[in-house]
């Protein structure tokens, strides 16, 4: 019962920080702000449901979708704190980009630790400073690619008809965002929150 209100929790936050990115784009789509911290939800117990269905199968497929939902929160807060951001500074790209960028990002970070410490991986205790150093090392890795790929595409990939300062910077974030939760989930479960075989499947 307790991963599937952590799961809603998570669905209704994601929800609400992607109502930024929604205000930002200027999205017409009626009753979208209503609807993403509804649906949402109820996506994310699906996710789970799936995850706990095949966790017999696969062992690592429960944890797996927990992460999924983790990193979509994780997501939307960098989102949707780089959105709110830029409708308050009116900045898009360029070098004032780069701060904005690394505060929505720090935020996911210490997002991201508290939910796959406590929850993805289920580590008990209090963190232990060599988990969260590593922890740290390997975030910011991934957090240098993400600011590398956002600055460097809505810096020097031109503008066309169509294609406006605000959906430049979120196809930009799209694609930094892959890439570093792949290279975060390698990293958290091989290297920060490694645990034995049995202990994957929780």
């Amino acid at each position: 019962m307790k991963d599937y209100i952590l799961s809603i929790i998570a669905g209704f936050a994601t929800g609400v920080f992607f109502i930024f990115v929604v205000l930002n784009l200027e999205l017409k789509t009626p009753y979208i702000k209503i609807i993403l911290p509804v649906v949402i939800p109820i996506a994310w117990i699906l996710v789970i449901l799936i995850g706990r269905y095949f966790k017999e199968s696969f062992s690592w497929a429960y944890q797996f979708s927990k992460f999924f939902v983790v990193g979509f929160l994780n997501f939307s807060i960098d989102f949707g704190i780089l959105n709110l951001g830029s409708i308050l500074t009116g900045v898009y790209s360029g070098k004032w980009l780069i701060p904005i960028n690394l505060i929505s990002s720090t935020v996911a970070i210490i997002n991201s630790f508290l939910w796959n410490r406590y929850w993805t991986f289920s580590r008990k205790g209090k963190p232990v400073f060599r988990e969260v150093l590593v922890f740290v090392g390997v975030t910011l890795v991934g957090t240098v690619l993400n600011t590398i790929i956002v600055y460097g595409t809505t810096t020097f990939i031109p503008l066309y008809d169509g294609l406006t300062p605000a959906l430049l910077e979120n196809a930009a974030k799209v694609l930094a965002s892959a890439i570093t939760l792949a290279w975060n989930f390698v990293g958290y479960r091989l290297i920060v929150f490694k645990q034995p075989a049995l202990d994957s499947s929780r």
